[in-house]
Protein backbone atom coordinates (compact mmCIF):
# COMPACT_ATOMS: atom_id res chain seq x y z
CA UNK A 1 0.00 0.00 0.00
CA UNK A 2 0.87 3.59 -1.06
CA UNK A 3 0.01 6.53 0.76
CA UNK A 4 -0.15 9.80 -1.58
CA UNK A 5 -1.18 12.84 0.52
CA UNK A 6 -3.56 10.87 2.45
CA UNK A 7 -4.42 8.82 -0.26
CA UNK A 8 -4.16 5.17 0.02
CA UNK A 9 -3.42 3.36 -3.32
CA UNK A 10 -3.26 -0.35 -3.90
CA UNK A 11 -0.23 -1.85 -4.72
CA UNK A 12 -1.67 -3.05 -8.35
CA UNK A 13 -2.06 0.87 -8.76
CA UNK A 14 1.72 1.58 -8.27
CA UNK A 15 2.80 -1.17 -10.29
CA UNK A 16 2.45 1.31 -12.95
CA UNK A 17 5.02 3.34 -14.19
CA UNK A 18 3.82 6.82 -13.83
CA UNK A 19 5.54 9.77 -15.26
CA UNK A 20 5.70 13.45 -13.89
CA UNK A 21 2.78 14.43 -15.47
CA UNK A 22 0.91 11.44 -14.86
CA UNK A 23 1.85 11.55 -10.78
CA UNK A 24 0.29 15.37 -10.78
CA UNK A 25 -2.80 14.05 -12.64
CA UNK A 26 -3.06 10.90 -10.31
CA UNK A 27 -2.33 13.53 -7.04
CA UNK A 28 -4.65 16.16 -8.59
CA UNK A 29 -7.36 13.72 -8.85
CA UNK A 30 -6.22 12.83 -5.32
CA UNK A 31 -6.92 16.25 -3.86
CA UNK A 32 -10.35 16.96 -5.90
CA UNK A 33 -11.93 13.73 -4.28
CA UNK A 34 -10.46 14.81 -0.76
CA UNK A 35 -11.91 18.35 -1.14
CA UNK A 36 -15.08 16.76 -2.74
CA UNK A 37 -15.82 14.92 0.80
CA UNK A 38 -14.91 17.91 3.03
CA UNK A 39 -17.71 19.29 0.65
CA UNK A 40 -19.89 16.57 1.35
CA UNK A 41 -19.58 17.00 4.55
CA UNK A 42 -20.21 20.28 4.33
CA UNK A 43 -23.46 19.97 2.76
CA UNK A 44 -24.45 17.52 4.62
CA UNK A 45 -23.85 19.61 8.00
CA UNK A 46 -26.29 22.24 6.08
CA UNK A 47 -28.83 19.41 5.04
CA UNK A 48 -29.37 18.78 8.63
CA UNK A 49 -29.57 22.21 9.85
CA UNK A 50 -32.30 22.64 6.88
CA UNK A 51 -34.13 19.41 7.92
CA UNK A 52 -33.68 20.51 11.85
CA UNK A 53 -35.06 24.07 11.12
CA UNK A 54 -37.84 22.63 9.37
CA UNK A 55 -38.76 20.32 12.43
CA UNK A 56 -38.63 23.24 14.32
CA UNK A 57 -40.91 25.24 12.62
CA UNK A 58 -43.40 21.90 12.09
CA UNK A 59 -43.67 21.83 15.96
CA UNK A 60 -44.26 25.14 16.36
CA UNK A 61 -47.19 24.88 13.73
CA UNK A 62 -48.43 21.75 16.11
CA UNK A 63 -48.38 23.24 19.23
CA UNK A 64 -49.61 20.41 21.32
CA UNK A 65 -51.13 23.04 23.48
CA UNK A 66 -53.30 24.65 21.08
CA UNK A 67 -55.75 21.88 21.47
CA UNK A 68 -55.65 22.84 25.54
CA UNK A 69 -56.59 26.56 24.92
CA UNK A 70 -59.55 25.97 22.62
CA UNK A 71 -60.98 23.63 25.12
CA UNK A 72 -60.28 26.23 27.65
CA UNK A 73 -61.89 29.00 25.86
CA UNK A 74 -64.80 26.92 25.36
CA UNK A 75 -64.79 26.65 28.94
CA UNK A 76 -65.03 29.97 29.38
CA UNK A 77 -67.52 31.06 27.20
CA UNK A 78 -70.20 28.15 28.34
CA UNK A 79 -69.42 29.33 31.68
CA UNK A 80 -69.94 33.47 30.98
CA UNK A 81 -73.36 32.31 29.08
CA UNK A 82 -74.56 30.16 32.48
CA UNK A 83 -74.08 33.59 34.10
CA UNK A 84 -76.15 35.41 32.25
CA UNK A 85 -78.88 37.32 34.04
CA UNK A 86 -82.33 35.55 34.44
CA UNK A 87 -84.95 37.05 31.82
CA UNK A 88 -88.79 35.63 31.60
CA UNK A 89 -88.92 37.10 28.15
CA UNK A 90 -86.34 34.33 26.84
CA UNK A 91 -87.80 31.58 28.85
CA UNK A 92 -91.19 32.54 27.37
CA UNK A 93 -90.27 33.06 23.50
CA UNK A 94 -88.31 29.11 24.12
CA UNK A 95 -91.58 27.73 25.25
CA UNK A 96 -92.93 25.48 22.28
CA UNK A 97 -96.04 27.25 20.73
CA UNK A 98 -98.71 25.15 22.19
CA UNK A 99 -98.08 25.39 25.70
CA UNK A 100 -97.74 29.59 25.16
CA UNK A 101 -101.25 29.22 22.76
CA UNK A 102 -102.64 27.22 25.48
CA UNK A 103 -101.09 29.33 28.41
CA UNK A 104 -102.80 32.58 26.69
CA UNK A 105 -106.19 30.70 25.96
CA UNK A 106 -106.24 29.89 29.60
CA UNK A 107 -105.80 33.73 30.87
CA UNK A 108 -108.16 35.07 28.31
CA UNK A 109 -110.78 32.21 29.74
CA UNK A 110 -110.03 33.78 33.31
CA UNK A 111 -110.54 37.22 32.24
CA UNK A 112 -113.83 36.55 30.76
CA UNK A 113 -115.08 34.35 34.39
CA UNK A 114 -113.87 37.46 36.06
CA UNK A 115 -115.61 40.35 33.78
CA UNK A 116 -119.04 38.32 33.04
CA UNK A 117 -120.48 38.10 36.58
CA UNK A 118 -120.45 41.73 36.39
CA UNK A 119 -122.11 41.88 33.52
CA UNK A 120 -124.70 39.77 33.61
CA UNK A 121 -126.82 38.37 36.70
CA UNK A 122 -127.81 34.60 37.22
CA UNK A 123 -126.60 31.05 38.26
CA UNK A 124 -125.68 30.32 35.22
CA UNK A 125 -122.46 33.04 34.56
CA UNK A 126 -119.90 30.44 36.66
CA UNK A 127 -120.58 28.04 34.56
CA UNK A 128 -120.39 30.10 31.24
CA UNK A 129 -117.35 31.35 32.66
CA UNK A 130 -115.20 28.03 33.34
CA UNK A 131 -116.49 26.78 30.15
CA UNK A 132 -115.18 29.37 28.50
CA UNK A 133 -111.44 29.24 30.42
CA UNK A 134 -111.26 25.35 29.22
CA UNK A 135 -112.95 26.22 25.58
CA UNK A 136 -110.37 29.16 25.01
CA UNK A 137 -107.14 26.85 26.34
CA UNK A 138 -108.70 24.07 24.28
CA UNK A 139 -108.52 26.77 21.08
CA UNK A 140 -105.02 28.39 22.54
CA UNK A 141 -103.56 24.71 22.37
CA UNK A 142 -105.13 23.76 18.33
CA UNK A 143 -103.56 26.86 17.63
CA UNK A 144 -100.44 26.50 19.21
CA UNK A 145 -99.70 23.11 18.00
CA UNK A 146 -100.57 24.62 14.15
CA UNK A 147 -97.84 26.85 14.46
CA UNK A 148 -95.38 24.77 15.93
CA UNK A 149 -96.34 22.01 12.85
CA UNK A 150 -95.84 24.81 10.68
CA UNK A 151 -92.15 25.95 11.79
CA UNK A 152 -91.19 22.37 11.53
CA UNK A 153 -92.20 21.98 8.25
CA UNK A 154 -90.22 25.25 7.42
CA UNK A 155 -87.23 23.41 9.36
CA UNK A 156 -87.41 20.66 6.40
Amino acid sequence: MIEVLGIVCSEGASDYNLEGNQKNRVLAFGAWTLGRNAEANMSNEHEQERLRRIRDRQIQLRDPKVKDRKVQKSVAKKHRSSLESFSLTKIWTELPKIIRGTVIGMLAGLAILLVLPYIFQGAWVDYAGFAAVFILAFLGMIFGQALDARDRLMDV
